[in-house]
């Protein structure tokens, strides 16, 4: 008994570089940092952490990993007044080159295929009320 299974390409890999660690903390935390961000970050972790910041803030990363794939990253945000913050950021990955090979596997000479992505940002936020928290104070407060 035989039959015909016809092939289906599909990938999950659209927006990988939406799941890269940025920033020291978030590298070390393996991105769990949404709820802690307070810091220049914010920028693509949490743009409402920016309100926090209690001066102008930028960072500045280079990851190089193996096989010459290569992250460069900034952010930059400010607060204005008490209730208003604004940020910036671009991303950029480069995965490094590869060899050109035709339909038969093999090599070919002369220059390879490069590859790369970049993200460019830009965030804002507000504080609504008077409370720095969504829950208002306890009346024994």
């Amino acid at each position: 008994m035989g039959g015909i299974v016809p092939a289906k390409a599909s990938s999950s890999s659209g927006a990988q570089i939406l799941m890269l660690d940025l920033g020291a903390r978030s590298a070390s935390f393996g991105g769990a940092v949404t709820a802690l961000s307070e810091d220049s970050n914010a920028v693509f972790s949490n743009p409402a952490g920016l309100i926090q910041l209690e001066r102008p803030e930028s960072t500045l990363m280079q990851n190089m990993w193996l096989d010459e794939f290569r992250l460069y990253y900034m952010a930059g945000g400010r607060r204005f007044g008490n209730r208003w913050a604004a940020g910036a950021g671009i991303l950029s990955v480069d995965y490094g080159t590869f060899e050109k090979v035709d339909r038969y596997g093999n090599t070919q000479t002369g220059d390879g295929y490069t590859a790369g992505d970049w993200l460019g940002v830009m965030s804002a936020a507000g504080r609504i009320g008077e409370f720095d928290s969504i829950v208002p104070p306890s009346p024994g407060a």
